[in-house]
């Protein structure tokens, strides 16, 4: 009897978990959607810029650029905002805190066919 067994990166990519791969690509689109109600919005250039200047399946989320220079002031600093309480500074954090984490754990593994 023999067998074999495939690279780890042909596994990887079966999955959908190599780099760029569906997974990630699923990871940075939920991250930014599940974000989007937390993330301050005096208007919607903070919020959209997140899909404007990620590269989804990179895994780095951007936000601000020209368009919200802003965006990094707002993440740390505390200010009052519209829509507060739900929205405010430290709002990729608090996403994941409010069950973001858990709900994209979720997706991954589902996307991942686990």
């Amino acid at each position: 009897m023999s067998f074999s067994i495939n690279s780890t990166n042909k596994l990887m990519s079966d999955r959908g978990i190599n780099d760029n791969g569906r997974v990630q690509k699923y990871i940075d689109r939920e991250a930014i959607r599940l974000m989007s109600p937390y993330t301050p919005k005096e208007t919607t250039a903070l919020i959209t810029s997140a899909t404007r200047l990620t590269k989804i399946g990179s895994g780095l989320i951007r936000q601000g650029g020209a368009s919200a220079p802003y965006g990094r002031r707002w993440y740390y600093e505390k200010a009052n905002f519209k829509g507060a309480p739900m929205r405010g500074n430290y709002w990729f954090k608090r996403t994941m805190q409010n069950g973001g984490a858990k709900i994209i754990l979720q997706g991954a593994k589902k996307e991942a066919g686990l």
